[in-house]
């Protein structure tokens, strides 16, 4: 029934005539409400695995543990610009802030990252070890200065997609990754919506870079060496309009070489009178 009164309506035809809406259905061969129904819930289900909306996964259902191979990251891809935008919510929930300030001590705090965001192993992996620092340390100084949940989740994204940013190429790229920090800080402290809200103000924007640039930045070439490829460089040079070097003949394989001197001979008296041994001295 909702197709078909769509029908009329794209088609501006509202005529009784029988078969009309038929027509209409198939001139304009839409894609049956059941089947996008599906299609629909597929893409919900697929945002919420990747955590692209804020819908709680069940315990039982497991998230993908390896990539395939088309979501491979590309290893040779070169620095590039980004574009920034408000990322309250994104990477910590409501209830993921909650339970972080429930945390009582800095092991506590630690479990909770490890479990929101699959680092399991960041006491035996090194980079494992090395993101979760860095989660910490944020969260860490989100409290120190009093930020309320909106402000501590916002902060935590700004380092985190900052740092997707430089590990997405092993090429240097400290510009733009700076450029898309300045960017989403400036996206949570002015009123511009939809682009941009007045998150924070003008002394907590001082704090946030002053922490990030004291912290991350001034440490930027070691994430940079721990988290992406080395780039190793094979030179080869093809000189053009030079005569082609003839291969070496018989005759100067078997010829000593112009350096090599040869052996000095000298003749020795024998006991006989006048005649006489040549000897060589090697």
């Amino acid at each position: 029934m909702v197709q078909r009164r769509a029908a009329r309506f794209i088609k501006s035809n509202y005529s009784r005539e029988p078969g009309t809406v038929t027509t209409l259905l198939e001139e304009l061969n839409l894609t049956p409400l059941e089947t996008r129904r599906k299609i629909a819930r597929i893409l919900l289900f697929h945002k919420a695995i990747r955590e692209k909306v804020a819908i709680p996964i069940p315990s039982h259902i497991l998230k993908p543990r390896r990539t395939s191979r088309l979501h491979q990251p590309n290893t040779k891809r070169y620095p590039r610009d980004h574009r920034a935008k408000v990322c309250v919510w994104a990477d910590l929930t409501v209830d993921d802030v909650d339970r972080i300030s429930e945390s009582l001590n800095s092991d506590h705090v630690r479990q909770v990252l490890a479990d929101i965001f699959h680092l399991d192993d960041f006491r035996t992996n090194i980079k494992t070890g090395i993101v979760m620092d860095l989660y910490f340390y944020t969260i860490m100084f989100a409290r120190e200065n009093n930020f309320n949940r909106e402000k501590t989740s916002a902060v935590f994204s700004i380092v985190k997609k900052t740092h997707e940013v430089c590990i997405e190429t092993p090429f240097g790229n400290v510009d733009q990754t700076f450029n898309y920090f300045k960017e989403m800080v400036l996206c949570h402290a002015v009123n511009r919506p939809p682009h941009s809200i007045e998150l924070f103000n003008a002394d907590e924007v001082r704090k946030i870079t002053e922490y990030t640039v004291n912290t991350y930045f001034r440490h930027f070439k070691m994430y940079k060496y721990a988290f992406t490829p080395l780039v190793r460089l094979d030179l080869s040079l093809s000189y053009v309009g030079l005569p082609v070097t003839p291969p070496p003949s018989e005759a100067d394989e078997t010829s000593p070489p112009e350096d090599e001197v040869p052996p000095e001979q000298t003749t020795e008296p024998t006991e006989g009178g006048d005649n006489y041994r040549t000897t060589k001295n090697s």
